[in-house]
């Protein structure tokens, strides 16, 4: 008897062969490995360093000595390009890493225990709901910027050595991820609301399986999917909040190279040089169109509906 092509392979499986399938979720998925491998080898790919000044080709165009041209300080447009990527790959990495560890749990204690717990988590996170994102992000980093130079003893002088490694940067970590957990958490409380009624988990409960086991071998696999999906759509607006305040001046400090400085650079000599526009917002262009199409391709990918 011939078997069917496609039978025993496993969900993992089934799911990596439908996003392999999904033309624009692989070409996303190339783009934002060589971002990826720009920003970790941005010291070795970049043709200059970041801070390298040539006051003799300032606001040249693309040629050959500068394929992207130069910027009115004749820094390299290119390889301040290459830089910027390592900020917007850190806001990608740390900040969803920071969301899912906060979300995922308080949503899946919410959702299993309900009653009080529940209640109490969900109105705390009502609480912060009602806080205007934008203003508290922009107060948080303007603090940051003023104060924490200054700090020479107690805790926050570890902040104030990761504001330098970062570039100025713990206020937006910090403030992205105080919100970002919030859809994190209903998600994950809502597949768990729906996942601990399904007869698999009655079952192992009523063989007296302990709720850790319940929490990590079943519920917590059926809520991870969805959960990946949206850390995956999160990430554009991550990347622009962060380009944003950089552009107004809020996000990286100078020197350290990011799309949004540069954007807000190149705005004030568009009408002369534009290309220092024109790059690094098709670089932000691109980048959030490819973790939107990732997004898109594990929503299609990771749905057991689509087997």
């Amino acid at each position: 008897m011939r078997i069917a092509p496609g039978r025993g392979r496993s969900l993992g499986q089934d799911a990596v062969r439908r996003l392999l399938r999904n033309r624009a979720a692989v070409i996303a998925v190339v783009i934002i490995l060589v971002l990826v491998v720009a920003a970790i080898l941005a010291s070795w790919i970049a043709p200059y360093p970041f801070t390298q000044q040539n006051l003799l080709v300032t606001d040249q165009g693309p040629g050959a000595g500068h394929l992207l041209g130069t910027d009115a300080l004749g820094r390299d447009e290119l390889s301040r390009l290459i830089y910027g990527s390592r900020i917007s790959m850190s806001i990608a990495v740390i900040t969803v890493a920071i969301v899912l560890c906060i979300g995922l749990p308080v949503g899946m204690l919410s959702g299993y225990y309900g009653g009080t717990v529940d209640l109490l988590l969900m109105r705390l996170i009502d609480v912060f709901y009602s806080i205007p994102f934008y203003v508290l992000l922009i107060l948080l980093q303007t603090y940051f910027l003023a104060k924490l130079p200054d700090i020479h003893s107690g805790p926050l002088v570890v902040l104030r050595d990761l504001n330098s490694v970062t570039g100025g940067l713990v206020g937006v970590f910090i403030g992205l991820s105080l919100f970002g957990w919030l859809n994190v958490a209903r998600l994950a409380r809502g597949q768990v609301l729906t996942t601990k009624e399904q007869d698999f988990v009655l079952a192992a409960r009523a063989i007296g399986a302990r709720d850790r086991r319940i929490v990590w071998h079943h519920l917590f696999p059926n809520t991870l999917a969805p959960v990946i999906i949206m850390a995956a759509l999160l990430v554009p607006g991550f990347i622009i909040a962060e380009a944003g305040l950089s552009f107004i001046g809020l996000g990286a400090q100078p020197p350290v190279p990011s799309w949004g400085i540069m954007l807000a650079d190149g705005v004030a000599a568009i009408e002369s040089y534009p290309y220092q526009t024109i790059f690094p917002a098709l670089a932000i262009a691109i980048t959030l169109l490819s973790f939107n199409f990732l997004g898109d391709g594990l929503r299609d990918a990771l749905d057991p509906r689509m087997r």
